[in-house]
């Protein structure tokens, strides 16, 4: 339960950001916008049975952890491609992969959750889990970094200590990265299983 509403809590304090930084500082056309969430969703379908398969037999701890390095690679297309139509074909092409470890998060998270919760009572302890993670954490950080991009998005982040001045919406991408560093020691901790 830690470990779910730490990482849905780091998560999810970028994730709603991604389609606005698109639409709204890039001005990208919604059809790409579009392609980059549907990429997003195949990539997620095509590796579910992968990392379902994986965890079976090598335990869920692995899955996780490489998708916790991967998923911070998945940050990097909204920090280094130039808002030019040129390059837009890279957002779906890229974030295609995004899908692929957000599936593996996926499947570390259920299969720990299904292999050790008491079978009895399986649904109320994941639904627990999930109403926590899902439900607090994952309502409180969208709506903070809501705010704080509703205030600095016109005039941007003033870095501390430097002349930097940093667009909003990358302000949230790197807090969400500092923030999804908190989930290493706790995956380390989760209980796995393999055959």
């Amino acid at each position: 339960i830690w470990f779910l509403s730490w990482w849905t809590f780091s998560y999810m304090y970028s994730y709603a950001f991604f389609p606005l930084y698109q639409i709204r500082s890039m001005q990208m056309p919604i059809l790409w916008v579009q392609m980059t969430i549907v990429a997003l969703l195949v990539g997620l379908a095509l590796g579910a049975p992968v990392f379902g398969i994986i965890a079976d037999t090598y335990g869920s701890r692995c899955v996780m952890q490489f998708s916790l390095y991967a998923k911070h690679l998945s940050l990097l297309p909204y920090f280094l491609i130039p808002n030019d139509p040129r390059w837009y074909w890279l957002f779906p092409a890229l974030l295609w992969f995004d899908g692929i470890f957000n599936a593996a998060t996926t499947i570390a998270v259920q299969h720990s959750m299904f292999t050790y919760s008491p079978a009895k009572q399986r649904t109320m302890y994941i639904a627990v889990a999930q109403c926590i993670a899902l439900g607090v954490a994952g309502c409180i950080s969208p709506t903070l970094a809501g705010i704080f991009v509703e205030y600095y998005e016109v005039s941007g982040f003033p870095v501390p200590f430097t002349d930097l001045n940093l667009n909003a919406y990358h302000a949230v991408f790197i807090t969400s990265l500092i923030l999804r560093l908190g989930c290493f020691p706790l995956s380390s901790s989760m209980p796995s299983t393999g055959n």
